[in-house]
């Protein structure tokens, strides 16, 4: 081999090193990529506020339910039922908003409260029964969309109130979004 092929093969260690160890910098580094090429594509589509914030809401929903599947997966378990309980309750949400036109804040508790109890289920089955959790989850995921699928007729249920769109599709005035942004930065 060269001199030239050893020091671009050492070069190329070196870069593999400096990622290995600032695997954060990689991460960026890739998000950065992966925006420029979308910015590319949509002509710069992609970076608009709107679109921006669009992603913002989409992600948020995934984002919370990560942050309790962090604390089952640091127990070395598993759930596969959250994203099917999650349409359940949100199917039991607009059910009784639109024909029992519950008060927004009762149709809250009451899918919350259902929620809490179906996740308390689950961890009774596992923590006190010995199922294994991958089991349960299953089972619950089954279970979760066949019940969703049997109180709704496989129909969309609509239209849901002003206070409920309000609730998943709504902005926050922007004084209360400067503020949660500084108190977020602070």
């Amino acid at each position: 081999m060269t001199s030239s092929t050893l020091g671009n093969m050492g070069n190329m260690a070196n870069l593999k090193q400096v990622f290995r160890r600032y695997k954060i910098i990689a991460l960026l580094i890739a998000i950065a990529i992966i925006w420029g090429f979308f910015s590319f594509m949509t002509d710069g589509g992609f970076v608009t506020p709107r679109n921006l914030s669009n992603l913002l809401r989409q992600m948020s929903v995934t984002g919370i339910l990560a942050c309790g599947m962090v604390l089952v997966i640091i127990a070395g378990e598993i759930d596969l039922s959250v994203g099917s309980l999650l349409g359940l309750l949100g199917g039991i949400a607009a059910l009784l908003d639109v024909s029992y036109h519950l008060p927004l804040a009762l149709n809250l508790v009451l899918a919350l409260g259902f929620g809490l109890g179906m996740g308390l289920l689950n961890g009774y089955l596992t923590a006190y029964l010995g199922i294994p959790s991958f089991i349960v989850g299953l089972g619950g995921m089954l279970a979760f969309r066949g019940i969703l699928l049997g109180i709704t007729g496989g129909l969309t249920i609509a239209p849901v109130s002003d206070n409920m769109v309000y609730l998943g599709q709504g902005y926050l005035p922007p004084q209360i979004g400067a503020a949660l942004g500084i108190a977020l930065f602070v």
